[in-house]
């Protein structure tokens, strides 16, 4: 999907091996290109994903949890209503992650996408198409 966007963007195409114009070449194999969208979306969500290191997120307390230890000793807690005990490090835009969460401790994705529009502009693109759907 992020790919698409960057599709709809700047398409790429193929090019025959004669270079006669001609995109369904008879007269031979089809040489393809790199296509340079889905690297652009690979190092984009490569880039994402480095937001969800340990040392950005904050630590949350939740007013209201319930929780339980399985066979193994985990334990497994679901919480609700979130209170931010310590801010996480900042994000190379000078946020942080602590000011997108809501009272319930959910993110607000659409806010978070629209300040890092200029970093992940496909994500911010589809989020805001999924949002507007709501």
């Amino acid at each position: 999907m992020m790919q698409d966007v960057y599709d709809d963007l700047t398409p790429t195409y193929e090019v025959d091996d004669l270079n006669d114009g001609d995109v369904d070449c008879r007269d031979g194999p089809v040489q393809r290109i790199s296509n340079s969208n889905h690297l652009k979306a690979k190092d984009e969500l490569d880039a994402f994903e480095l937001f969800k290191l340990y040392k950005y997120i904050p630590k949350i307390r939740f007013t209201r949890s319930l929780s339980r230890t399985d066979e193994d000793g985990t334990l497994f807690e679901v919480g609700y209503g979130s209170v931010v005990e310590a801010r996480g490090k900042d994000l190379t835009s000078n946020k942080n992650l602590a000011d997108y969460l809501d009272k319930k401790g959910r993110m607000k994705l659409v806010p978070f996408f629209y300040d890092h529009k200029d970093r992940f502009l496909s994500l911010s693109i589809i989020i805001q198409a999924e949002a507007s759907q709501k």
